[in-house]
């Protein structure tokens, strides 16, 4: 990650605002051809401001030069599923678009997927998102535009993570909510991962009001969890995946 973006530090005392930054790499010779590949898809980029003229969105962005380590990111950050030929692509890209967004609402970070789908058709190779860790293929991208509002901003900008004993989201702090980490010596990453699927899911569409000491279950048939609530102590406060808000922790009843 460039120097200037890795540096840029979320305002911790109004934990409303909170960046999302996304990475886009192409293969534009300079920025006068990146501008023009924009322009046709109606977006305009002036200064460090790039305006989407179809939905009004307005955001900060930043051009970066070519990144030798940027393929080798994409990769372990896409947990393998972007293809060889993607990568080479990206190894071989001349410059990197970031998007840098402060909101968390819902409404907005949707145009902001639709507006990294633009610029994919605009040349872009691959999207990386930086304040979570996850990356994905072009498709992938332009798929997720394609579905249900919350169902695709969560697939786009959340990423799973094992931890030493324990799986954990990271990216949450993109809608101004907890992330999740899930306890249980029963579980292995699959299910794991469909336990915090199936529970940040359930945060995010129906915003139900949580205390600790309540209670979750994917369904009457499966494990029964008890919620608690932890300081992120993961990353430091100045890192990007840090998450002002927390977590809530999954514990299963039965091994508590």
């Amino acid at each position: 990650l460039p120097v200037l973006i890795r540096g840029l530090k979320d305002d911790r005392k109004d934990l409303n605002r909170v960046k999302t930054i996304i990475g886009i790499p192409g293969h534009w010779k300079d920025r006068y051809e990146l501008l023009e590949s924009l322009v046709k898809q109606k977006i305009l980029f002036a200064g460090n401001v790039l305006r989407d003229l179809e939905t009004e969105t307005t955001i900060q962005a930043e051009v970066y030069p070519y990144d030798s380590d940027l393929a080798m990111a994409f990769y372990y950050a896409s947990n393998g599923t972007i293809s060889e030929k993607e990568l080479n692509q990206i190894h071989e890209h001349t410059h990197t678009l970031y998007l840098i967004f402060e909101s968390v609402d819902t409404k907005e970070l949707l145009n902001v997927l639709r507006l990294g789908s633009k610029i994919l058709h605009a040349g872009g190779l691959a999207v990386k998102v930086e304040t979570s860790g996850i990356a994905h293929s072009k498709e992938k991208w332009l798929a997720l535009t394609e579905e249900p509002g919350e169902i695709a901003l969560y697939r786009a900008l959340v990423s799973k993570i094992e931890g030493n004993q324990c799986y954990y989201s990271c990216g949450m702090h993109q809608f101004g909510l907890r992330d999740a980490m899930v306890q249980d010596n029963l579980l292995g990453q699959e299910s794991a991962n469909q336990l915090l699927d199936g529970f940040l899911l359930y945060l995010l569409i129906e915003k139900p009001s949580i205390q600790a000491g309540h209670t979750f279950s994917l369904d009457p048939q499966s494990p029964v969890y008890r919620i608690d609530e932890t300081a992120c102590t993961f990353y430091p406060p100045d890192d990007l995946f840090f998450n002002p808000r927390g977590y809530w922790t999954l514990s299963r009843l039965d091994q508590i």
